[in-house]
């Protein structure tokens, strides 16, 4: 798994994640990725607040899609 991309949505206070996993997920293992990076949404908020030099740190929203997801092309 890799974050594919990172853009606002819908402006900078607010990021949309997209975690991209190479072998795709069934329903339930997608949910549970979900989970888990929803579950970690502070530590991860926290680690962009370090790397961006802004007052307030964005939001961030998650997606996760297949590496092969044609979708995103």
């Amino acid at each position: 798994m890799y974050i594919q991309s990172v853009v606002p949505a819908p402006d900078a206070s607010q990021l949309l994640v997209t975690v991209a996993v190479r072998d795709p997920l069934t329903p339930p293992q997608q949910q549970e990725l979900l989970t888990a990076l929803i579950q970690r949404q502070g530590r991860l908020r926290a680690a962009v607040a370090t790397a961006i030099t802004r007052r307030k740190a964005p939001s961030l929203t998650f997606r996760v899609v297949a590496e092969s997801d044609p979708s995103l092309e």
